[in-house]
């Protein structure tokens, strides 16, 4: 998938978009380096809360990776709905996982961010999650894995080069489609089935929650990076911007 810049992504979007078909996960990625044509606009579309939390963050990274992540979801979600961006309101979750409340429509969507690029997940009448990764030092890597992956998955990942951020980056998918947060252990379910082409779907089963069946795939993403989208109906994974160059 090819990423858009700020200024390509506003550019293509101009006109309003169907929402995605029944059958579609649309996936958006972009790029978010500071000083980039289209930032400034992007920001304009934040709410006043949103801009204040925007100051908050230390690093200019953070900052402009939220305010593409944001910004780039209201104007995707005000294409969608046929309404102005300041007319999308959201509501936080029971674990902080937004959701539209206002205009009322049957709408999923994730955001994920990390290194220079924003990846948004919009479907139509069920849930999603969405996750990028950018690569991380090996010893890092390990420690994580120690303490997150199931035996299976450690032992898939000792012969699988790079295979760390796939398995992140399918567990977290996993995670943010639940809506759980960290109340759905990641050491509980095993996505190398997946990662390997066994199977598509996962049936998560951890004390506390109803037992769901998700659908995860991969995203081809740059290389360095990793990515993965969950839903909680069978849907095709497709590229937003593709539908706008057809």
């Amino acid at each position: 998938m090819e990423p858009l810049t700020p200024q390509q992504f506003l550019d293509c979007t101009q006109n309003r978009l169907q929402l995605p078909a029944i059958s579609d996960c649309e996936i958006w990625l972009l790029t978010a380096r500071a000083n980039a044509p289209g930032n400034e606009m992007l920001e304009g579309l934040l709410s006043v809360d949103e801009r204040q939390r925007a100051t908050r963050f230390r690093f200019e990274e953070d900052r402009v990776r939220f305010i593409v992540g944001r910004a780039a979801l209201r104007w995707i979600l005000a294409s969608y709905c046929s309404v102005s961006p300041d007319r999308i309101q959201f509501r936080d979750g029971s674990h902080g996982k937004p959701a539209l409340l206002s205009p009322s429509v049957s709408v999923g969507f994730n955001v994920s961010h990390s290194g220079e690029y924003v990846m948004v997940a919009v479907t139509s009448d069920t849930e999603c999650g969405v996750d990028i990764e950018c690569s991380r030092p090996r010893a890092e890597e390990f420690s994580i894995a120690a303490n997150y992956f199931s035996g299976q998955e450690m032992e898939w990942l000792s012969r699988t080069e790079a295979g760390f951020l796939r398995l992140w980056t399918g567990k977290e998918a996993i995670v943010k489609a639940l809506g759980g947060g960290l109340s759905v252990p990641l050491c509980d379910f095993d996505v190398t089935g997946v990662l390997e082409g066994s199977t598509s779907s996962i049936t998560i089963s951890t004390r506390g929650h109803v037992p769901r069946t998700l659908w995860l795939s991969e995203v081809a993403v740059p290389p360095g990076y990793a990515a993965a989208v969950a839903t909680l109906s069978e849907r095709r994974i497709v590229a937003g911007s593709g539908r706008l160059q057809s």
